[in-house]
């Protein structure tokens, strides 16, 4: 039987790979945005409902293994060869809109899965699903809004250069200085995103009202999942639209900083991930 570790290894893979408008911690929260695959976290399944989520767990990742990673893998090495003289603009365009076409059909993907496993749940098991949302925020707002903004900026350039070197190894001093400047001009957003976070959790409160009615359950709760966009304010999509530019540029003018070792490096282990990938997906 495949493991939910499995997927959360390629989401997370996925996500730390791209090229995205936030720092990496900001992108490994959204996969809480993933949330039907971390059910069991959240609520105290029963035996029924347990096997119930243990079957369609494993469709869900069968899917992602044979359908999802040999896409990965393509990806990954076409990002390998773009690389090896460099990137430009248009190629950074193109690798962070493949990404966020990739997230998309992931959460899409999830809806139809999900709708029968919500609708068994008790409204016991709903308080408690919320119960554990709502300490997940405060931990959430503890660590990236009511810090002091200048340790928030320093944890944005820690977590960008630890992703740097995931593929380059270590960055000289004229990269880290690239990257202190970037998290002095970077727009925080947690408020923002939190919000959207909360707004997405009473989007699926409501439609978890709908229990007892079975079509109107399952169409709020698709929409909820192919429209997990909704609820972000002007705010938040102007920050993220200033981030996502800033994010780029800093990656260019990384890219280019580069001595070939370190290009080799990223290069080597990108390809390496795609024939990872390549096997998974034919196992």
């Amino acid at each position: 039987m495949l493991q939910k570790s499995t997927i959360r290894l390629g989401l997370m893979m996925l996500m730390l790979l791209l090229l995205t408008g936030c720092a990496v911690k900001f992108i490994y929260n959204q996969l809480d945005w993933l949330i039907p695959w971390y059910l069991d976290d959240y609520v105290t399944l029963d035996p029924v409902q347990a096997v119930q989520f243990d079957a369609e767990l494993e469709n869900y990742l069968r899917w992602h293994r044979t359908q999802q990673l040999p896409e990965y893998a393509d990806f990954l090495q076409w990002v390998a060869q773009a690389s090896e003289d460099g990137f430009d603009r248009q190629e950074v365009d193109q690798i962070q809109l493949r990404s966020q076409a990739f997230a998309d059909i992931l959460f899409r993907r999830l809806g139809p899965s999900m709708v029968e496993l919500l609708q068994q749940l008790t409204d016991e098991q709903i308080e408690e699903m919320y119960v554990n949302f709502a300490a997940e925020n405060a931990e959430f707002r503890e660590k990236y809004i009511e810090q002091k903004v200048i340790k928030q900026r320093y944890k944005r350039a820690k977590d960008i250069r630890r992703f740097i070197e995931r593929w380059t190894g270590p960055l000289d001093d004229d990269q880290r200085q690239l990257i202190r400047e970037w998290s002095q001009d970077y727009q925080l957003m947690g408020a923002e995103f939190i919000q959207s976070r909360v707004d997405w959790q009473a989007r699926l409160k409501l439609a978890l009202q709908k229990r007892d009615n079975e079509s109107e359950f399952e169409a709020a709760v698709l929409e909820i999942f192919a429209q997990r966009r909704m609820g972000r304010t002007d705010s938040y999509w102007n920050k993220f639209e200033f981030n996502q530019q800033l994010i780029k540029q800093l990656y260019l003018d990384i890219d280019q900083s580069l001595s070939e070792s370190q290009r080799q490096r990223s290069i080597g282990k990108l390809n390496a991930y795609a024939q990872d990938f390549r096997e998974l997906a034919a196992q």
